[in-house]
C-alpha cells in the first residue's frame, strides 16, 4: 500500500511540475504569462547567470513602455528593458564626461546600450505601474562597472586610468605669473581625454604656505 501511494505521488509531482513548465513562459526580464489564464507575473529579484564579475554599483533607474497590440506582458517587458537600459546609462554617465558621451554617443549606443543585460549582474523589481495605456517600471540594479570600462576603453573612448597619476598643469606668462585662464582652458580639454589635475589653485595655496619655490624649463625661478 506505502509503495503504491509513493508511486502515485511521483506521479502527481511530475505531472504538476510538467504542467507548470508548459502553461507559463518567461520573457528576458522575467515576465511570466499563463499560456492557458493569461496571467501576468513577474519576478522580482533577477539575476544574470551570464554575467562576468567584477566591480558593481547600485543604481535605481526606472522605465517605461506603451501597451499595444502584442500585450500587456510584452509591455511590462519593454518597460523593464527601458529601466535597464536607463541604470546603465547612468553608470555609463558616471564614468565618461558629458562632452565624450556626446561625441560618442552612437558608439555607445550600438556597442552597449543595445546590450545592457549583460553589464547587468541583477536587479530588484521595485515597482510596476500602469497609467493610462502606459506601464511604468522601477528597478534596483547591479551594474558591472569593470566590464563597463574595459569595453570603453577597448572603443577608445575611456583611457586606461591603471598607474595614471595626476597632473599639475603650471603655465606662466611673460611676467612668471601663473596664467589662471590659460590653466583652465588647458586642463578642461585634457579632462575631456580622461587626464586627472590636481588644481593649480590647490597647489599654489599649498606652495604659499609651505614656501615653496618652484622653476621652468628655463630655470629662472617664478614667483609664489
Amino acid at each position: 500500500m506505502k509503495k503504491l501511494y509513493k508511486l502515485f505521488l511521483a506521479m502527481f509531482l511530475i505531472l504538476f511540475f510538467i504542467s507548470c513548465a508548459t502553461t507559463s513562459k518567461s520573457t528576458q526580464s522575467g515576465v511570466l504569462v499563463g499560456e492557458d489564464t493569461g496571467e501576468i507575473g513577474v519576478i522580482n529579484n533577477w539575476k544574470n547567470p551570464d554575467f562576468k564579475g567584477g566591480k558593481t554599483t547600485k543604481i535605481v533607474a526606472e522605465g517605461f513602455a506603451s501597451s499595444d497590440n502584442r500585450g500587456e506582458a510584452n509591455a511590462i517587458d519593454r518597460a523593464l528593458e527601458s529601466a535597464k537600459r536607463n541604470a546603465v546609462e547612468q553608470a555609463v554617465g558616471s564614468i565618461v564626461n558629458g562632452t565624450t558621451l556626446v561625441e560618442n554617443s552612437r558608439l555607445i549606443s550600438s556597442k552597449i546600450y543595445e546590450n545592457t543585460t549583460g553589464y547587468i549582474s541583477s536587479y530588484k523589481v521595485l515597482s510596476i505601474t500602469k497609467s493610462s495605456s502606459v506601464w511604468y517600471a522601477k528597478i534596483e540594479a547591479v551594474v558591472g562597472v569593470d566590464m563597463l570600462q574595459d569595453n570603453l576603453q577597448a572603443m577608445g573612448i575611456l583611457l586606461d586610468r591603471k598607474n595614471m597619476p595626476l597632473i599639475v598643469m603650471l603655465v606662466t606668462d611673460d611676467n612668471g605669473e601663473l596664467s589662471d585662464a590659460f590653466n583652465v582652458e588647458l586642463e578642461k580639454n585634457m579632462s575631456d581625454k580622461g587626464f586627472k589635475f590636481v588644481s593649480a589653485s590647490s597647489l599654489r595655496s599649498v606652495v604659499r604656505s609651505e614656501n615653496i619655490s618652484y622653476s621652468d624649463n628655463s630655470s629662472s625661478t617664478v614667483k609664489k
